[in-house]
C-alpha cells in the first residue's frame, strides 16, 4: 500500500517516538484506509502481491549479481547496496 502512503509502526513506545521525529506520521487518508481495509479482506491479494514482490526481488538480485554489485539481500521490499561510488556529504 506504499503507492497511497498506507503503512504502519509498531514498537516499543520510545522507538516509535523516536520514528515519530522523522515526520510523516499524521492521520492516514480515508482513501488509503479504505483501500488497505478492502485489501485486507481479499482472501489471495496479499498471498499474490507477496509472490509478485519476492519475484521482482529475486529478478532485481541476479541482476545485481551479473553486474557485479555487492548487496546484503533481504526478505523485505528493502536491501543494502554498495553502490561503489563515494558518499556525498
Amino acid at each position: 500500500m506504499a503507492g497511497i502512503r498506507c503503512g504502519l509502526a509498531i514498537g516499543r513506545p520510545d522507538l516509535v517516538t523516536e520514528l515519530e521525529s522523522y515526520g510523516g506520521w499524521g492521520a492516514l487518508p480515508i482513501t488509503a484506509m479504505a483501500a488497505a481495509t478492502a485489501s485486507l479482506k481479499h482472501d489471495q491479494l496479499v498471498p499474490e502481491r507477496k509472490r509478485v514482490n519476492a519475484a521482482i526481488r529475486q529478478k532485481t538480485f541476479e541482476w545485481l549479481d551479473r553486474q557485479g554489485y555487492s548487496y546484503v539481500p533481504s526478505e523485505s521490499n528493502c536491501f543494502m547496496l554498495d553502490t561503489k561510488r563515494p558518499r556525498k556529504k
